[in-house]
């Protein structure tokens, strides 16, 4: 069960993690995952040793983890719930952090402190440590305690301050979710074995399932981190979505390289220099692949990095394959089969088929040279490939995305050619006398198909310098602006004019984020509780007529508006 959260921690931050790398929610979330997975994968090694000494190795390794979470966890928790936009001093969250390098030291790094503060007892069921009730114990349960209150505190008042129902609810799930981990937490890992003779199970990674597990799935399904979107250039065969499939195979070798060395280093009954120079030669070529396909993804010669992107990945599979000739490639061989899923996203076959023909003549090769190998298979081997399969699950998974999105793509953009098409035969017989009917329909027909909350249409008088807010169709429950904003000078919305007049579209994915110079703009987005807007000019003789608006104003919309610019 706890290799199993190993990997499944493991899964969850580096698939939310590759969705968005540079924002700092989606890296939070990784970083959670990652202590929680060491825990894990400590507590797993720990458990199933003999000798007391090794397990305390683990144990110390363990402890990286566990003393490290709970202030990682504040940390996500502040992004998570604007609590940073409300903290004028945000860098020294930081700080944060301090009780947990103190742990570590102590519980860790010391080999005269962890001597100390351990007292590992083998139960039926495994190793369990009682603890010895020093200062340092207490010290920690107190950073514990604590940290775990103030993630608590943050989501119920992020709860109270949100008006979508839909987030309400997430965030009433995660604050349960969090609740339960602390008093589940703190009965299995410090109470229980205190208050009973006979032992119980320290499950303190296996509770962090239940937080964890409803935060991804609200940020996978439901679009929590709101950052999240497949929409912005999801075309296959763009330069981004390449660079994105190839990034992702070159962290498929890193963490592969980083697989290989566990499982060759467990497999020893006896290490010695020799079999771990052995194990890091294969670790280090397998994820020297990985950096130097890593590296090319930099280089803007489009046809170059294509090239030796390709000469690298078929390279790889012999080479990496023949590593392991003693063994018989019995788990690598799969190496190919992945650098074939890779190459589904382009359109030249060229990497698919010498994937496929290196393969099967790498294969053939092996078969030449060990017709016949008695190969051991034992635990380690079968987290090695448990590890290969979610690499594998992952990278898929990546490829999945990329024709989903743009499937997708292609139905709305037909969809919205057909209410183009409706909308500009409807226009064609516009007249004086149904011009009011005829923008009233447009404006539903548009709000419809977007599912916003409100569109309306701006006129502007270039002779008093001016514009007025004339028609609005709004959903059920939006406040009505329409005869409430008349005749504005245009030096009051400068930036809004020159952008429409100059690049023809705005395109605000969140109001809280525009640049300093549209702070009026902002300001009056704000006051109307608007969270997305797209903003479209109307053009006469090549000058700015009007435009039309569309607004957001119950979440954000990401990605969803942005077909307007295609």
């Amino acid at each position: 069960a706890l290799y199993s959260t190993f990997f499944l921690f493991l899964f969850w931050g580096v698939y939310i993690l590759q969705l968005n790398k540079k924002d700092k929610l989606n890296q939070g979330f990784f970083f959670l995952c990652l202590t929680l997975s060491i825990w894990a994968f400590g507590f797993a090694s720990a458990s199933v040793q003999s000798n007391i000494t090794t397990v305390l190795l683990w144990r110390r390794l363990a402890a990286i983890g566990w003393s490290s979470v709970y202030s990682i966890l504040v940390h996500f928790l502040f992004i998570l719930t604007r609590t940073k936009s409300k903290y004028k001093y945000y860098n020294l969250l930081y700080l944060l952090h301090i009780p947990a390098l103190f742990s570590m030291v102590i519980y860790s790094f010391s080999n005269t402190m962890a001597q100390i503060h351990y007292n590992l007892v083998q139960a039926p069921f495994g190793w369990i440590n009682l603890a010895v009730n020093s200062i340092y114990d207490y010290i920690f349960y107190v950073y514990y305690f604590v940290y775990m209150a103030v993630g608590l505190l943050m989501v119920w008042n992020w709860k109270k301050q949100i008006s979508s129902k839909k987030r309400n609810r997430e965030s009433t799930y995660i604050f349960w979710a969090l609740l339960s981990a602390l008093i589940l937490g703190s009965l299995s890992d410090i109470w229980l074995n205190r208050l009973f003779t006979s032992f119980v199970p320290q499950l303190g990674p296996l509770v962090f399932l239940i937080p964890m597990g409803t935060i991804y799935h609200a940020a996978r399904y439901n679009g929590l981190f709101e950052n999240i979107s497949f929409s912005d250039n999801e075309v296959i065969l763009t330069k981004i979505n390449q660079k994105r499939v190839f990034y992702n195979l070159s962290w498929v070798f890193l963490l592969g390289g980083g697989f290989s060395l566990l499982s060759s280093l467990f497999q020893q009954t006896q290490i010695t220099q020799e079999s771990i120079r052995q194990a890091l030669l294969r670790a280090g070529i397998i994820a020297c692949f990985g950096i130097v396909l890593m590296i090319n993804q930099k280089f803007q010669n489009d046809k170059s990095r294509e090239n030796i992107n390709n000469v690298i990945l078929l390279v790889s599979i012999p080479l990496i394959t023949m590593l392991y000739l003693d063994q018989a490639s019995a788990n690598i061989w799969v190496i190919s089969i992945i650098v074939m899923i890779g190459s589904l996203v382009f359109n030249k076959k060229v990497l698919l088929i010498s994937s496929a023909v290196v393969g099967i003549i790498t294969q053939r090769l092996i078969w030449v040279l060990r017709p016949q190998t008695l190969v051991i298979i034992n635990e380690y081997d079968f987290i090695l490939r448990i590890g290969l399969l979610i690499l594998f699950f992952s990278l898929t998974l990546s490829v999945n995305h990329i024709y989903v999105a743009r499937l997708k793509e292609i139905a709305y953009q037909i969809s919205f050619q057909k209410i183009n098409a409706e909308i500009s035969s409807e226009f064609v017989a516009i007249t004086k006398d149904n011009f009011d009917e005829r923008v009233d329909s447009l404006l539903a027909k548009l709000g419809n198909f977007f599912g916003v909350d409100r569109t309306y249409l701006f006129l502007l008088d270039h002779k008093s310098k001016t514009m007025t807010y004339s028609h609005e169709w709004c959903q059920e429950g939006i406040d009505v602006e329409v005869n409430t904003i008349k005749d504005i000078p245009f030096e009051v919305f400068a930036w809004w004019i020159e952008k429409l007049d100059k690049e023809k579209l705005i395109y605000i994915a969140d109001v809280q984020k525009m640049p300093l110079e549209a702070h009026e703009e902002q300001q009056q987005l704000i006051r109307q509780n608007i969270k997305s807007v797209v903003a479209v000019p109307i053009m006469g003789d090549g000058l700015l007529e009007g435009f039309i608006g569309i607004d957001s104003v119950k979440e954000k919309k990401y990605g969803h508006l942005k077909i307007l610019s295609f």
